[in-house]
C-alpha cells in the first residue's frame, strides 16, 4: 500500500495526486486530502481523471467519459448530417428520376432562381440533373417543375436535420456506454421514424409551404451553426 495526498475538484473527481501534503498539489494543505491505495492502483499509476472521492469511499465515476463520448458523437453525427444535405437529393421530372446538386452555391441558385419565377420575371430555366446512371442531363423546366424540384430540395434538408435531431440525437443521449455510442453512426436505423418535415397536400398549398420552410430554414441553419460551434468548443 501507498499513502497518497489527492486534491478534488467541485465534483469531487480527483485532478491531482502526490505524496506530500501540500506544495506541488495544492498551496493550502487543508485543500488535500490522504488516501491509501495498491502500488498498482490506477491511481498510483496516473491515472485518477474519472476516480471520485466521497465520504471516505474511493470509485470509479463513468459518467464523465460517456458524457465526453456523447458531444464527440453528436459532433460527428453533424458533420454527417452536413455531408448528406450537400450530397444532393433526388426529385422527378417527366416520371424519371434525377439526381441535382445541393451544395451551398446550388442552394443559392435554388434561391435565386424560384425568387425569379415568384416575380414572373422567366417563364422557363435550363438546369443541370444528373441521372441515376452517372449520366448527365440539361432539363428546360417551367415554373410548377421547377417548384416541385425546389420542394423537393427544401424535404431533403429538412429530413436530414429532423433525422439529426429527432432519430439520431435522442439515440445519444440515452446512451449508456461507448459500445452503445459506437453502434450509432448516420446510416442507423430507427424503428419508428418521424413523418417527413414537409408535407405538401395539393398544389394549391405549394408556394406557401414553401415560404414558409424557407422562412424556417433560414432560422434552422443558424441553429445547426451554433450547434456545430458549440459541439466544436466542447460546449453542447
Amino acid at each position: 500500500m501507498v499513502e497518497l495526498y489527492i486534491t478534488l475538484d467541485e465534483d469531487n473527481f480527483i485532478t491531482s495526486y502526490g505524496h506530500a501534503k501540500y506544495g506541488i498539489i495544492t498551496q493550502n494543505k487543508e485543500d488535500s486530502v490522504l488516501i491509501k491505495v495498491d502500488k498498482n492502483h490506477e491511481i498510483a499509476l496516473g491515472s485518477f481523471g474519472n476516480w471520485k472521492y466521497e465520504n471516505g469511499n474511493l470509485y470509479k465515476d463513468t459518467g464523465r467519459v460517456v458524457d465526453s463520448l456523447k458531444n464527440a458523437k453528436k459532433s460527428e453525427l453533424s458533420q454527417a448530417c452536413q455531408d448528406c444535405i450537400l450530397d444532393g437529393f433526388i426529385s422527378k421530372v417527366d416520371g424519371v428520376d434525377y439526381h441535382f446538386s445541393y451544395d451551398r452555391e446550388a442552394q443559392m441558385n435554388y434561391q435565386e432562381r424560384w425568387q425569379l419565377f415568384q416575380n414572373n420575371m422567366i417563364d422557363s430555366i435550363v438546369m443541370t440533373a444528373h441521372g441515376l446512371d452517372g449520366s448527365d442531363a440539361r432539363l428546360e423546366v417551367d415554373k410548377k417543375i421547377f417548384d416541385n424540384i425546389y420542394l423537393d430540395s427544401v424535404r431533403h434538408k429538412e429530413n436530414c436535420i429532423k433525422r439529426l435531431r429527432d432519430d439520431l440525437f435522442p439515440l445519444v443521449d440515452n446512451s449508456q456506454s461507448a459500445e452503445d455510442l459506437n453502434a450509432i453512426s448516420w446510416e442507423t436505423e430507427v424503428l419508428e421514424p418521424v413523418p417527413d418535415t414537409v408535407i405538401v397536400k395539393d398544389d394549391k398549398l405549394l408556394n406557401e409551404e414553401i415560404k414558409r420552410i424557407e422562412s424556417d430554414n433560414a432560422v434552422m441553419s443558424q441553429e445547426m451553426l451554433g450547434l456545430i460551434m458549440m459541439l466544436g468548443m466542447g460546449g453542447f
